[in-house]
Order: C-alpha cells, then structure tokens, then sequence
C-alpha cells in the first residue's frame, strides 16, 4: 500500500532546524539524496529502522521524533490493547 505523497515531514523539518541541507544529511547518514528525498516526502512507506536510527542521530533528535504516524500502521494488531508511545512528546 502507498501512502499519500506529503510536502514536509518531521524528518524535512529537523533538517531544516539543525540548518542541514538534504545532501549533507544524507551524506552523513550513508543514504543516498534520492532516498532522503523520499523519505522526507513520505514515499517510503516502511523505512529501515537503521534509516531512522542513523537520521535521529545526525539530527540529534529521538527516535520517536523521526517517525511519522503513519508508519505505525502496524499497530494495533488484533486482541493489542494500546500502542507504545515510543517516548512521543
């Protein structure tokens, strides 16, 4: 399943506050631009956790802040209670 192409993400705006350019980003994170750039535009719809890990690094953000809700559609399977907030503030 797709999910609907965005125009900013919580991974575009970290970016842009920590004053990093998409190819700097992605450099530093082993990715190339094309992938950053789709994940910045939601056109991966189940990202690497390594991506994400890599990218909260660089950005020096928490895990939680890098994933979109979205990719979360995974949860609730059937018979779950509530999901893990995975420290989302």
């Amino acid at each position: 399943m797709s999910l609907p192409v965005r125009s900013s993400s919580r991974i575009a705006g970290l970016r842009r506050r920590a004053g990093l350019r998409q190819d700097e980003l992605a450099e530093t994170v082993g990715v190339s631009v094309a992938t950053l750039r789709r994940l910045e535009r939601g056109e991966i719809d189940n990202p690497p956790l390594r991506y994400l890990q890599k990218i909260a690094i660089a950005l020096d953000a928490q895990l939680a802040d890098v994933i979109e809700p979205e990719w979360r559609q995974w949860w609730p399977r059937p018979g779950a209670n509530t999901p893990p907030d995975f420290g989302a503030r």
